[in-house]
């Protein structure tokens, strides 16, 4: 009789807790290889500047908990309660959203490539993560290697700064709005800390807090904060919380977390220490460039909450890649 591999089992779950799944891999096969995608379609899902998944085999969980949505060739599984975009199935195979497994084990990874950075203008996140723990990440412009080695080209750091408004979305057109462009006195109402140095920009950070991580399902969530003033909805009236397919999650008190309830993506935080403001997700820009510096002031000297972070090689390597932003 052949002996049976051993294996390690691992559990994945997201903030509200109500949806878990659970699925064994063969040590022999860890360091499990994990990809970031940066297509448009995982971007407007999310509400992230891309997913960090890994193929994995069948896991096992309650589908009652979840919430599914067709998208191209994947069939997208996120919780019904908070948002949180656990996995993906196509043609064949289980994605996980490795950002959800329990455990600050970063050793069960390994991070390997970017895949469509064509999709992302300027690179995006892509562009800022060059090696993770010593190891360099392959970039390709489209699924993988085939597609041809991905450059950032001259026009990559153009965005549409000429612009007076953006345009918002999640991938399911279920939520749409555009925002304005902020005047100097727009940002009076913001603490200093999340106030651009270019009063004609908004301010956006990376977040690493835990509550971000959950239920999102990506360590790292991209948000920019703006006064809701700044925010018009696609019928023309002002911007509520709750608006075409959004649903609300109240994470704690005093603080509201909103997504698309047919596609999942994230859509906003709401706290009440910042009445008149909100964060929104940054995924949901429809703009040239991922990281629109044209409209977007990021935070370059370091992460939101990240001490919170469980994949200490992916926080180093992002604030490496945020301070060559800055130069």
């Amino acid at each position: 009789m052949a002996d049976i591999a051993p294996l390690r089992n691992l559990r994945a779950q997201c903030l509200c807790t109500r949806s878990s799944l659970t699925f064994a891999v063969p040590i022999s096969s860890l360091p499990l290889r994990t990809h970031f995608c940066h297509c448009s379609i995982c971007r407007h899902t999310h509400g992230t500047l891309c997913t960090i998944h890994a193929f994995i085999s069948p896991p096992a969980f309650n589908p009652d908990t979840f919430t599914t949505y067709k998208s191209s060739i994947a069939t997208r599984y996120f919780c019904s309660t908070c948002g949180a975009h656990m996995m993906d199935y196509g043609e064949g195979n289980w994605c996980l959203a490795t950002s959800l497994v329990e455990g600050d084990d970063e050793n069960l990874w390994k991070f390997t490539e970017h895949i469509f950075l064509d999709a992302t203008g300027d690179g995006g996140v892509g562009g800022l993560l060059d090696e993770i723990n010593g190891s360099k990440l392959d970039k390709w412009k489209e699924r993988d290697e085939s597609s041809g080695e991905w450059m950032p080209s001259p026009s990559s750091s153009q965005s549409t700064s000429s612009s007076t408004a953006l345009q918002a979305s999640c991938y399911c057109k279920g939520v749409q709005f555009s925002i304005s462009r902020p005047t100097p006195n727009t940002h009076d109402p913001a603490p200093e800390n999340l106030t651009p140095t270019d009063r004609n920009k908004w301010f956006a950070v990376f977040c690493f807090c835990t509550s971000c991580r959950l239920a999102s399902g990506c360590a790292i969530m991209p948000w920019t904060f703006l006064t809701t003033d700044a925010i018009t909805l696609l019928d023309g009236s002002p911007y509520r919380p709750v608006f075409g397919t959004a649903k609300l999650y109240e994470s704690s008190r005093g603080i509201a977390r909103t997504f698309c309830g047919t596609c999942g993506a994230t859509l906003a935080y709401h706290t009440d220490e910042r009445p008149g403001m909100v964060d929104i997700a940054v995924g949901l820009l429809e703009t040239k460039n991922s990281l629109d510096r044209g409209w977007l002031e990021w935070r370059t000297h370091r992460l939101a909450k990240e001490e919170d972070a469980v994949w200490h090689g992916l926080k180093s390597s992002l604030k490496e890649g945020l301070r060559k932003l800055k130069d």
